[in-house]
């Protein structure tokens, strides 16, 4: 059987990964010795 919706959730995991990239390059990248803007 086919996932209903498999666009779906490529597009989210998609999304997720983004922002996590987006996250960590703000945290690492920008600020590398102030881990302090790494709270979750």
């Amino acid at each position: 059987m086919k996932k209903p919706y498999p666009n779906l959730i490529v597009v989210y995991l998609g999304t997720i990964t983004k922002l996590l990239l987006i996250y960590i390059s703000k945290c690492f990248g920008i600020n590398k010795n102030n881990y302090q803007n790494c709270e979750w």
